[in-house]
């Protein structure tokens, strides 16, 4: 009798802890979806704003995109602690139309007039991955996903390096961070961290106005 009971007690807990291992899994994919669910909405975005800040131990690389219909312009702000650089790129886009201009610290002003290439704009990240059932259940198997605050705004962390650790916006599944290396695992310098912002809004159409040709070289 005593052994029939150890023998029921022992399924009940294989069948428990079955439960709650399926409740994570099923949680986690509900997590996973609800987030690309939410991001696919902003991915076609033709009017949007986006800001990437990479950090790196010798400095910083700051990306900003504007976008509206078939205008678009990019700045580059590039900055190199160790050999005290700074050089600003900025490509104003017209359909297929494309004018470069270069201020660099140490070359001076320089722009590239009628390049023949389309806007590039910055991805906009969610949680990327093979949408398909089974891609979605050996994700929620195998990557942790926690609820943090991360400036002020209440995200997921993934902590997988497949992923980039991201920190991903609860209300709108856009990512807000990713780190080559978990958050405990950063050195102070933020080495290989990445941060982005985003707005879907009008802006002023000021921002697409080239600036004086004349201030420039021409390069051919």
């Amino acid at each position: 009798m005593n052994r029939k009971k150890s023998v029921i007690i022992i399924l009940a807990i294989l069948l428990i802890a079955l439960v709650v291992f399926m409740v994570n899994i099923i949680s986690k994919m509900i997590i996973i979806q609800d987030i690309n669910d939410k991001v696919s909405k902003y991915r076609n975005s033709e009017h949007y704003y986006e800001k990437k800040v990479a950090h790196f131990d010798s400095g910083d690389l700051i990306i900003e995109h504007y976008s509206k219909g078939e205008n678009a312009v990019t700045f580059q702000i590039h900055n190199d602690k160790d050999i005290h650089f700074q050089q600003t790129i900025v490509d104003y886009y017209k359909g297929e139309q494309n004018n470069r201009y270069v201020d660099s610290k140490f070359y001076g002003k320089s722009a590239l007039l009628n390049i023949n290439q389309t806007s590039e704009k910055i991805k906009i990240r969610g949680l990327d991955y093979d949408n398909n059932f089974w891609n979605l259940v050996q994700i929620a198997i195998t990557t942790p996903i926690t609820e943090v605050n991360y400036n002020g705004r209440k995200c997921y962390f993934i902590d997988s390096d497949k992923f980039n650790h991201p920190y991903i916006d609860k209300e709108t599944g856009l990512t807000l961070r990713i780190s080559q290396e978990p958050l405990d695992k950063i050195n102070k310098k933020l080495d290989g961290v990445a941060e982005f912002e985003y707005k879907f809004e009008n802006f002023d159409d000021s921002i697409f106005t080239e600036p004086d040709i004349s201030e420039y070289i021409i390069e051919e």
